[in-house]
Order: structure tokens, then C-alpha cells, then sequence
């Protein structure tokens, strides 16, 4: 490839498309397009190739092997920089990846960590739970002893009643049967028995007496 001479373009397009043609087999049939048209004595040809796009600083006096030189070397600046940029995408890729893993490690951990609170809250509600029924357990027994001990009580009271209304009853009809038999034996003599003949207290006494009276003739 023969470089254009920059005096035979007096225009920035002609000498655009001048480049853009004789770069053509410079670049091994592959599209060029140029980035920067020219500056003073260079023109940038962005060209595309195997290892990709490729930045060329083609001097526009330079000969035909400086010119090959000159992409070889961009194309190995190229694919250097590609490499670059393979393994900034692939650290990248780590990192992302490990951001990800940590943050899927946190949230497990913080799952785990809910999960244990709620075991631990739920551990806690059955223990408080499971000692209020034991406290009302206790209370109900202590209240069915109470009321069994004052259910004894009252049946003690109502025997002890029972058995003293029955004595009374007792002691009445026998005081009774003494005045009746009093009385017979004072009539018996004609006369009429006395006013303290007829009360309960004398029957009583006349009773406890003549009692006392049989046990000494059972002793004699």
C-alpha cells in the first residue's frame, strides 16, 4: 500500500476516502472506517480484523512494510488490550458472583436466625403455656380438697346433730315414760300428784336415781 500523499487531497473527504480505499488490502479485506480523519501528519484508521477492532496510526509519508508493521503492532496492542478487558469482565464476573453468594449466604443465615427465633418463641409460649395448666391443675386440686374437707366437716356437723337430736329424742320420750310412771304411782295412793311430779327435770332426776339404784342392788 502506498500511502496518500496529504498534498494531493485538498479536502478532508478526499483524503478520508483515500485512506479508506488503500487501507482496504492493508487490512486484509476486512471494513475500515476511519475515527479521526487527520491531524497534521497522521490519520487513525479504525480498522477490523480477526482480534477485532483495531486503532491504526498510519503515517501518511510512511513506506508499505512500516505500514503493515504499524497495524501488526496495533493488532498485538489490540488483542493485549482485549485480554485486558477479558479478564477485568471475568474478575468482574467473580465478584459479582461472590456478592451474590455472600448476599445469598446472609439472607440464608438471616433465615435460619428467624427460624431459630420463632423455635425459641414458640419453645417459650409451650413452656409458659404447659405452666399455667399445671398452676390451674394445682389450684383445681387444692380447690376439690378444700371443698372435700368442708363437705367432711358439714357431714361430721349433721351426724354430730343427728345423733344429738336422736339422744334428745331419746331422753324426752324416756322423761316422758318416768312422769307417766309417776304419776301412776302417786294416784295409786288417791292422791293428787304434785306440780313437780310433772316436770321433765324431776323425771330426770328420778330416772338418773332409780338407775343408780339398780346398779347398787346389781353390785349388793
Amino acid at each position: 500500500m502506498n500511502p496518500p500523499n496529504k498534498a494531493e487531497y485538498p479536502t478532508r473527504d478526499a483524503l478520508v476516502r483515500a485512506v479508506q480505499a488503500q487501507a482496504h488490502s492493508m487490512t486484509y479485506g476486512y471494513a475500515v472506517t476511519v475515527k479521526r480523519s487527520c491531524n497534521r501528519d497522521n490519520v487513525i484508521i479504525l480498522g477490523c480484523d480477526r482480534g477485532g477492532a483495531a486503532q491504526i496510526l498510519l503515517p501518511l509519508s510512511a513506506p508499505r512494510g512500516s505500514d503493515r508493521t504499524a497495524y501488526r503492532e496495533a493488532g498485538g496492542r489490540h488483542q493485549q488490550q482485549q485480554d485486558e478487558q477479558q479478564q477485568d469482565r471475568q474478575q468482574q464476573d467473580r465478584q459479582q458472583q461472590q456478592d451474590r453468594q455472600q448476599q445469598q449466604d446472609r439472607q440464608q443465615q438471616q433465615k435460619e436466625e428467624q427460624l431459630q427465633e420463632r423455635q425459641e418463641k414458640q419453645k417459650e409460649q409451650q413452656q409458659k403455656w404447659q405452666q399455667q395448666q399445671q398452676q390451674q391443675q394445682e389450684r383445681q386440686q387444692q380447690r376439690v380438697g378444700q371443698l372435700q374437707e368442708r363437705l367432711g366437716r358439714k357431714l361430721q356437723e349433721r351426724q354430730k346433730q343427728q345423733e344429738q337430736q336422736q339422744s334428745s329424742e331419746s331422753d324426752s320420750s324416756e322423761d316422758e315414760l318416768v312422769g307417766i310412771e309417776l304419776q301412776r304411782l302417786i294416784r295409786s295412793d288417791g292422791r293428787a300428784p304434785p306440780l313437780w311430779a310433772t316436770m321433765p327435770e324431776f323425771a330426770r332426776m328420778v330416772r338418773v336415781t332409780g338407775s343408780s339404784a339398780r346398779l347398787q342392788q346389781k353390785k349388793d
